[in-house]
């Protein structure tokens, strides 16, 4: 870059365009020789002040954009944990009631070592425990039964209902059937046979002879429950399956079925079907009783295994209907 100190140039005497001769007393400056000037001084002036004002916003910016962002995760702390994704939330639902499966298992025997859970409901005050002399009844009736037939007979199906009881006697002789026939009637004072029948029967090379009765029993009154544990369809299931478990019963089948009403009831007719030795079919329905749930028995039957072999002796199929009584 140049520097001229004169001014525009003017033709002089030297030849030159633009020169001129120079005044009397006059100084006279010789040009100055071009020369690089450094790369520093060879550049426009800045505007100094221009960066630092930039940074200045540029840092007012990003605090208040933290800020807000400090902000927006502080309604997120509540919700996420540090690494957690975040997912849709699913609409509120009001709680369910008790799971069956859990607490209802409560209304259990303590004879039997059952335990956990809490125990069904008490009935509300004014239901009738009456409605549990049919289950009260057929329960005693069975017991009785799988008690009488001694050891010299077997007893084979075996069907209660309100209306009476169909049992079938098995010996392997006349004498034997006869005694197993007595033994049952004495176990039900004023029993009356309505119908029977003797057959004999051939398996596995060995001569049996069989009868079938049917039987009108007295109406004899029995002692009912002062307060009726409360289970509902929901708490069914696993009170029935957790008693049979610790009774010794395999259940096979448990349905219910729609609900129907009577005159002061509504009731939920039950299916229950189970197979275990006679021993823990006793002890199931006994438990059943002692709990005095709101189950009303209407009919029991009793199905043996094998009742001519012996390898499965003793071993039933019990099946139940039931109803599950609720007041209106």
């Amino acid at each position: 870059m140049k520097i001229n100190l004169l001014g525009p140039e003017e033709a002089g005497a030297s030849g030159q365009k633009g020169a001129r001769p120079p005044e009397p007393h006059e100084e006279v400056l010789s040009p100055v020789p071009d020369e690089e000037l450094p790369p520093e001084l060879d550049q426009p002036p800045r505007k100094s002040w221009l960066w630092p004002v930039v940074g200045l916003v540029v840092l007012a910016a990003l605090v208040v954009a933290g800020w807000f962002f400090l902000q927006g995760r502080g309604g997120m702390k509540a919700t996420l944990r540090p690494g957690a994704k975040a997912k849709p939330e699913a609409p509120e639902v009001s709680a369910p009631p008790p799971s069956t499966e859990t607490t209802a298992a409560g209304a259990r025997p303590e004879s039997l070592g059952v335990s956990t859970a809490p125990a069904a409901a008490p009935a509300a005050t004014g239901f009738p425990a009456s409605v549990l002399a049919p289950t009260v009844a057929a329960v005693r009736d069975i017991g009785r039964t799988l008690e009488a037939v001694g050891t010299s007979a077997r007893l084979g199906l075996v069907s209660r209902s309100e209306s009476g009881m169909v049992v079938e006697l098995v010996a392997k002789s006349d004498a034997d059937l006869d005694g197993a026939r007595q033994a049952y009637l004495a176990a039900f004072p004023g029993a009356e046979i309505k119908a029977s029948s003797r057959d004999s029967k051939i398996l596995g090379g060995q001569r049996f002879r069989q009868e079938i009765l049917s039987v009108a029993l007295p109406s004899t009154p029995v002692s009912t429950p002062s307060q009726v544990q409360f289970l509902d369809k929901a708490r069914l299931n696993a009170a029935l399956r957790d008693l049979a478990k610790q009774a010794g019963l395999s259940v096979r089948t448990l349905d219910c079925a729609p609900q129907v009403e009577e005159a002061q009831l509504k009731k939920t007719p039950v299916f229950f079907r189970a197979v275990g030795r006679k021993e823990a079919i006793s002890r199931f329905l006994e438990e059943m009783t002692r709990q005095a749930w709101n189950l009303r028995i209407t009919k029991v039957l009793l199905v043996p295994a094998d009742v001519y072999g012996a390898e499965r002796e003793g071993l039933f199929t019990l099946v139940l209907q039931m109803d599950l009584c609720e007041e209106r």
